[in-house]
């Protein structure tokens, strides 16, 4: 079963006709709690493929036992309640250097934020502090880049035809001039308060590898903001391009 880590201890006892089964998994310590769930009832339909009759209970230990680096940084932030996105890592001459981006309540005051801010960093460091990443180098720093949450709910209001089509039009041209690119499908344009969200998707070649996926939209992202400073979300999602036969 995907997640789990190792399994332990498994008792298997028999009373009459029914068969009883109770074991331990061990399972990525920074899964959510749905997630763990999610594990645990996996693990009782594959004990119920063997015996399905049988009554089951599978109990979960969160163990950091073959974390890779980006799990660990995920760890420490779940277990402090910390939302997190855009984990980079890269090599500096004093070691490892850590960023990321840590979502906060916009009305949050500074103050509050960056104390918010340090205490990751803390936890990171104590995390990784004094030990060896797999590549034999040190954690050097820890960067914590604020951004505010997005709100749960915000009304948004659809563009006129006139402003969308001359949107849709640069948008399509910026595509066509992307490398690997086929085209541009499902824009959606609406106002949100003083910006524009935007989400498209765009047509690529099916062997393009992942990172370079990720370079390509971030330089439309790129230029698309260059030509709409009011640009406010905007969402990229990539599609292999598939030639239709006639």
């Amino acid at each position: 079963v995907t997640g789990v880590r190792s399994v332990g201890r498994v008792r298997v006892r028999e009373v009459g006709s029914k068969t009883f089964v109770d074991l331990g998994v061990a399972v990525p310590r920074h899964l959510s709690f749905e997630e763990s769930h999610a594990v645990t009832r996996e693990v009782q339909d594959a004990v119920l493929e063997l015996s399905p009759e049988a009554d089951v209970v599978v109990h979960t230990t969160p163990v950091a036992e073959s974390e890779g680096f980006l799990e660990r940084v995920e760890a420490v932030a779940a277990q402090g309640h910390f939302a997190i996105h855009n984990i980079t890592t890269h090599l500096a001459p004093q070691g490892l250097l850590i960023d990321l981006d840590l979502e906060v309540d916009p009305n949050l005051p500074l103050e509050r934020a960056h104390a918010l801010a340090t205490e990751l960093e803390l936890r990171l460091s104590a995390e990784f502090g004094g030990s060896q990443t797999r590549s034999a180098r040190r954690v050097a720093d820890v960067n914590v880049h604020l951004e505010p949450r997005s709100e749960e709910m915000i009304r948004g209001a659809e563009m006129s035809a006139a402003d969308a089509a001359r949107y849709i039009v640069r948008i399509e041209a910026v595509g066509c001039a992307l490398p690997h690119a086929h085209g541009i499908q499902d824009v959606h344009l609406q106002k949100l308060d003083r910006t524009v969200y935007l989400s498209l998707h765009l047509l690529l070649d099916p062997d393009v590898p992942v990172r370079e996926v990720h370079e390509i939209s971030e330089e439309m992202e790129s230029r698309l903001r260059r030509e709409f400073p009011q640009l406010g979300r905007v969402v990229i999602h990539a599609e292999p391009f598939v030639e239709t036969r006639k």
